[in-house]
């Protein structure tokens, strides 16, 4: 199944492949994972504490996995 050319597993496994250098050097199943869950806050927002905060929370969110998944500088929040 992920050898299909538009499986999205192939294609992130692709990217990541092409960009290792600009990414932490990490475990690909934990990067994948890292990105699975913010795939995953659309299907539990309403069990945010604060579920109208959601498109701050997941923009943060976002921010938060992608400094920390690059080895450039980190934004200081």
């Amino acid at each position: 199944m992920t050898s299909a050319p538009d499986n999205p597993v192939t294609a992130l496994a692709a990217f990541l492949a092409e960009h290792g250098d600009d990414l932490v050097d990490d475990d690909p199943a934990l990067i994948v994972g890292f990105l699975q869950t913010v795939l995953l806050m659309p299907l539990h927002r309403d069990r945010l504490a604060s579920p109208d905060l959601y498109p701050k929370i997941l923009d943060r969110l976002i921010d938060i996995i992608a400094a920390g998944l690059t080895v450039f500088a980190r934004p200081a929040w």
